[in-house]
């Protein structure tokens, strides 16, 4: 990931959680359920000070699947966090598919 030319300053991090065994043929969403319910537990036990953010709403989590929202906004509620995801729909100008030229 790059910064934009006038950035705000901030930080990317990249968790990696311990495997898993899933018996094979394991749905992906209940995969990203279990994911999910890890990362959620990290972020309450990180707070606000050690992810550097004043508020809440200076945290963003990106995902690389529409299908994980749903899963990530649920633990996150479970953990008592407030939760605002902006697009679980894809708009075809945002997809390079779409938008190139």
């Amino acid at each position: 990931m790059q910064p934009l030319p006038g950035a705000l300053p901030g930080q990317i991090l990249r968790l990696e959680f311990a495997a898993h065994d899933f018996p094979p043929k394991t749905p992906v969403r209940r995969k990203a359920a279990w994911e999910a319910a890890e990362l959620a537990r990290w972020i309450r036990a990180a707070g606000l000070t050690n992810l550097r953010a004043e508020t809440w709403r200076d945290v963003a989590i990106l995902c690389p699947r529409k299908l994980w929202f749903g899963p990530l906004r649920d633990a996150l509620i479970r953990e008592g966090l407030a939760v605002e995801v902006q697009s679980e729909t894809a708009i075809k100008g945002d997809h390079p598919v779409y938008a190139w030229l």
